[in-house]
């Protein structure tokens, strides 16, 4: 963790995002260290002890920026879908409880901005992709989720891949068809480097992939 850390202080886009006072880079930190911690203890078992509380992380985590959510579900998914159908449906629920709750306070406070006018958080970062972003988004996410198989290396390096494809697919988008709207007209390239703590987290990550007991059911990723 301590190379991590020297490495991202090397970083110029890192103290870019810092002399600008961007929440962008912050948030990335915190759903990496999340998401390390996640890899190194996580099971079926594990999760099925600690559903509610990964789903309050979880949500909290989606709550700061859509993008935390492409690396949560890489993480968890193969995990989730051997817990049984009601925990499966409760992470869900307390998931998308727990993102309701921490928007409450600002739909309460202005809701015609919130909901009327389009200014909502979501609203506002799901108008980078069209419907078929999304769509090719979601089914790599669970394609890559199915492969990472216990390597922490690859879990990382799989979800940079994916941050990175997600901005390359929004620039290209606001390029192509959103530039005549006001407030997209100039997209911030400092997006490119949203995949970067996983990346560097890849980087210093061995390749041995970490010793499981058990195949899964699924044939990817296995309870310890």
């Amino acid at each position: 963790m301590a190379l991590v850390m020297l490495l991202l202080v090397m970083s110029p886009a890192v103290w870019y995002e810092g002399i600008c006072r961007s929440d962008l880079m912050s948030n990335l930190f915190l759903t990496a260290a999340a998401v390390n911690y996640g890899a190194k203890h996580l099971s079926a078992t594990w999760l099925r002890r600690h559903w509610v509380a990964v789903s309050v992380v979880a949500g909290l985590l989606g709550s700061t920026r859509i993008v935390a959510l492409l690396p949560c579900g890489i993480l968890l998914m193969p995990f989730w879908l051997r817990i049984g159908w009601k925990r499966m449906a409760g992470m869900v629920a307390v998931f998308f409880l727990t993102l309701a709750a921490s928007f409450a306070p600002f739909a309460l406070w202005d809701p015609e901005v919130f909901f009327i006018k389009g200014y909502g958080p979501m609203q506002m970062q799901t108008l980078w992709l069209p419907g078929w972003g999304y769509a090719v988004m979601t089914a790599m996410a669970v394609g890559f989720s199915l492969l990472w198989n216990g390597n922490r290396h690859r879990l990382y390096t799989l979800t940079a891949i994916m941050m990175e494809l997600c901005t390359v697919l929004s620039y290209v988008y606001v390029s192509i068809h959103l530039m005549h709207h006001w407030r997209l007209t100039n997209f911030s390239i400092t997006y490119f480097a949203m995949c970067l703590p996983f990346v560097v987290m890849s980087l210093c990550e061995p390749l041995q992939p970490r010793k499981f007991k058990e195949r899964a059911l699924i044939g990817t990723c296995a309870e310890r």
